[in-house]
């Protein structure tokens, strides 16, 4: 039995309304506004792994892939969650991210308004072995998503979070061709 969730699929008919979703209460999302086509926000989409298998992840991608086709999405946008509400815990992944150039551009990242900046984890010269990037954000970046400078806290899910994008025409359409197949293929 595959155990999936996604509790949250929002669809905004452009990036400034975005400000409406999930993501808006940690992250100051005004600059998605230079998208004039629709967005959708991913929310909470996990598997237990135990009970399942990563093909369903891979399956839902695709999903995706045909409702962003079908309704001609500029944005996929949501929030990876890290474990625990200690940032510091972290510092690997986040100078992975800040090394290997996920940072999203100005011209759509979240505006920073409290949290953990990012850039902070460069001077942490611990093991840099990433071990904790979640499977969302995996995902995300497969497909040249980019993240916040910053992370918040959300403390009634105990998480760190980093604002997850992807800009849809940046996609290669070989990618986007794989998960179309993956979705056909079942």
């Amino acid at each position: 039995m595959y155990i999936l969730g996604c509790f949250r699929l929002g669809v905004f008919p452009n990036g400034a309304a975005a400000v409406h979703g999930y993501s808006a209460q940690f992250f100051y999302l005004a600059p998605l506004s230079s998208f004039y086509g629709p967005v959708r926000e991913l929310g909470r989409f996990a598997i237990d792994l135990q009970k399942g298998n990563s093909d369903i992840f891979r399956l839902a991608w695709g999903a995706v892939t045909q409702l962003v086709k079908q309704n001609n999405v500029s944005c996929l946008f949501g929030c990876s969650s890290f474990a625990g509400m200690q940032p510091h815990a972290h510092t690997a992944a986040f100078r992975y991210l800040c090394r290997n150039n996920h940072i999203a551009l100005d011209g759509w990242r979240p505006l920073f308004y409290g949290g953990y900046r990012l850039v902070q984890a460069l001077d942490d010269h611990q093991d840099d072995r990433v071990t904790d990037l979640p499977s969302l954000l995996r995902a995300y970046l497969a497909l040249g998503g980019k993240v916040s400078d910053h992370a918040v806290i959300d403390p009634d899910l105990g998480t760190t979070l980093l604002f997850t994008g992807v800009h849809v025409a940046q996609v290669s359409q070989k990618r986007a061709k794989c998960l179309r197949a993956i979705l056909a293929a079942h």
